[in-house]
């Protein structure tokens, strides 16, 4: 699949298209065969906009408008399949930018997976090599991946985080070629570094609750320094917090970017790591009520909460649709909700 950005912008047409099913209704179901068909209709027949034309001329429907006419078709062609497989490195489609959605497909495709294929040379040997068909899809919206409310995955995300639209949004063909493109080009590298960071914190930190085990709760911070396990739980607890602070920027961006919209359970527990953080290192450095067990608690408690944590970074180690067993939980959870409670009464 294809992901490109291109100049020309045509008029929207909405005529022939049904009227939008609620936006919290799931999308991914088999029942639009007509949806296809936009797909494989020429080019030229279809509408090209931005997300903000989109938006202004028919807010109505927008989320139907990115279902069935989000991506087209431009032709199909041959490529060895080593080749292809090499290119691809486990991700479901390949996506690359352009400045323009009608380019010679073809030729632009199979010089950007020949240069995909030689990063992974040797790593997908198939024995031998045949010639397999692909197809080649352009996102149908100008500047789909833009940053911002310019881009078609701010304005989707803003609308999800207030209930306002169903999750299965994000499969839509057009918005997954976005975010696989933006994983690919940027986010995938700045997410590595997250992990990096929080890698450092977690390590740290636990290193720092062993060690605090053994401490003298009665000695003063003076008197704590003088000693080697001393001296490793101060430097510990300092480099957790130092390691903390890339996400504490993070979320601080979230909240002003998201408002209301940023408020969920795993924000909540999110700042909830970020408030014991400095909490444990303001008790510990100040040696405050050592004696009373409160700092043991919160420390388990902390611990608890970053090595679950951990599993939002499973997606260093995929692309953009890996699977997070705790997201599909909670997922689960939110749909069945009803349910649950009617089993509990």
């Amino acid at each position: 699949m294809q992901e490109v950005l291109y100049d020309r912008v045509g008029d929207l047409a909405t005529e022939g298209m049904d009227e939008e099913a609620g936006d919290k209704e799931p999308l991914l179901v088999a029942d639009d065969d007509d949806a296809w068909n936009d797909v494989e209709a020429p080019l030229t027949q279809l509408p090209g906009v931005t997300v903000r034309q989109l938006i202004a001329r028919n807010p109505d429907h927008v989320v139907r408008f990115i279902a069935k006419k989000g991506v087209a078709k431009l032709g199909q062609f041959k490529v060895q399949d080593a080749v292809m497989l090499a290119a691809m490195d486990g991700s479901p489609f390949v996506t690359m930018g352009s400045a323009s959605r009608e380019i010679d497909y073809e030729h632009e495709w199979s010089t950007y997976i020949n240069k995909l294929a030689k990063r992974k040379k040797g790593r997908y040997n198939t024995g031998w090599s045949r010639h397999v068909t692909v197809e080649a899809f352009v996102v149908n919206i100008k500047d789909a991946a833009k940053p911002d409310v310019e881009g078609i995955v701010n304005p989707l995300l803003n609308r999800y985080n207030v209930g306002a639209c169903h999750y299965s949004v994000f499969g839509l063909p057009a918005v997954q070629a976005v975010l696989e493109f933006k994983w690919k080009t940027f986010a995938g590298g700045w997410l590595r570094f997250e992990f990096m960071c929080f890698l450092a914190w977690l390590v740290a930190f636990s290193i720092f609750m062993l060690v605090f085990q053994d401490e003298d709760t009665s000695a003063s911070l003076p008197q704590l320094l003088t000693t080697t396990t001393g001296v490793i739980t101060v430097v510990c607890e300092c480099l957790a917090l130092l390691a903390m602070l890339p996400f504490l920027i993070i979320e601080c961006g979230s909240l002003q970017a998201y408002a209301r919209g940023w408020i969920s359970l795993s924000n909540v527990l999110d700042v909830s790591t970020y408030v014991l953080q400095v909490s444990i290192t303001a008790l510990h450095l100040g040696r405050i009520r050592l004696e009373s067990g409160w700092l043991s608690s919160l420390v388990a408690f902390q611990c608890v909460l970053l090595w679950f944590r951990l599993n939002y970074f499973s997606r260093v180690f995929g692309g953009s649709s890996s699977f997070s067993m705790i997201e599909s939980m909670k997922q689960v959870v939110v749909d069945v909700r009803m349910y649950l409670l009617y089993l509990l009464l």
